[in-house]
């Protein structure tokens, strides 16, 4: 699931997402955890495995905290203030598995070869764009505020 965790951000006076900086919103064990999740974790995991995994028992929950672009493509992209600034982030929370070939792209945008296509679509403010969303199972649903407030 696709949650925001809106705050101040002192640096820029502006309100954004980041990820809590208190270390015990990364792993949770016990009545740590945030209920909400807690049962959502457990309905996921009983949906996937049905009878299979009715007695066993989740000791130990985590949060993976990752960047979202709403479109769902990454940011491969240089910064557009800051010369020999480069980025590369974004997403839709399954991102990670391509971290074994996603290098090559990386170095590719930094040396600038990165094919038109992908120039276009990982840009840092990409023209237009169709509204088109890769993985629309990811939507938000809510604030990390409202749960633990």
């Amino acid at each position: 699931m696709c949650f925001t965790n809106y705050q101040d951000f002192p640096a820029t006076g502006e309100r954004m997402s980041l990820p809590p900086s208190d270390p015990k919103y990364n792993t949770w064990t016990g009545s740590d955890f945030i209920d909400f999740f807690k049962q959502r974790a457990q309905k996921t995991y009983k949906g996937l495995y049905g009878d299979e995994i009715k007695d066993v028992e989740i000791e130990s929950y985590r949060i993976c905290w990752d960047a979202s672009t709403p479109t769902h493509d990454f940011l491969i992209t240089s910064h557009p203030h800051c010369d020999g600034l480069y980025v590369a982030t974004g997403g839709s929370f399954h991102g990670w598995k391509f971290l074994p070939v996603i290098g090559e792209y990386i170095a590719d945008m930094m040396q600038g070869t990165l094919d038109d296509e992908y120039t276009a679509r990982w840009a840092w403010d990409k023209e237009g764009g169709d509204g088109h969303s890769a993985n629309p199972t990811y939507q938000v649903v809510g604030d990390l505020q409202d749960w633990i407030a």
